[in-house]
């Protein structure tokens, strides 16, 4: 289930990353603002409420749990907080994002510098994904690289 899941974000998100990049159409920043909503928006009041009833249900919490989880470190360096287990694929669905991104801005025109960043991100992407599964990281691609193909051909 999750592995179809991943590849249609991959298809529906990361292949648009692709084309835009491609295109030089691509705005980092808004792109980031606009990813960092879609995940943020839903996950603050979940985190919260997942400390409320974790408190009551008497489980370990921490603010390091929290914030670890905020950032998609789940898996990577904490568990899902609170006892909130689903908030796992939001983990993978961050450091998607933040791949694609840096991953477009590493492979744009833009100066020498950015570039940098983008590719340091790739690198620290990598690094994440030795931690959690590559299975989901390979579905998400094929769905973006589905989505840029169809999009190329068109």
């Amino acid at each position: 289930m999750g592995d179809c899941f991943f590849m249609l974000i991959g298809f529906l998100v990361g292949g648009k990353v692709l084309d835009r990049s491609r295109n030089e159409n691509s705005d980092a920043y808004a792109y980031a603002l606009d990813r960092a909503s879609r995940i943020w928006l839903p996950l603050c009041p979940a985190l919260l409420l997942s400390a409320a009833v974790g408190s009551l249900l008497e489980l370990p919490l921490s603010l390091g749990g929290f914030f670890g989880n905020l950032f998609g470190l789940q898996g990577v360096l904490c568990w899902s907080y609170g006892g909130n287990f689903p908030l796992w694929s939001l983990a993978y669905e961050m450091w998607f994002y933040f791949l694609a991104g840096c991953a477009a801005v590493a492979t744009s025109s833009r100066p020498t510098n950015s570039r940098l960043w983008g590719f340091i991100g790739v690198v620290v992407c990598s690094m994440v994904f030795t931690r959690l599964d590559a299975t989901f990281l390979f579905c998400w691609l094929l769905g973006a690289i589905s989505y840029s193909q169809l999009s190329y051909e068109t």
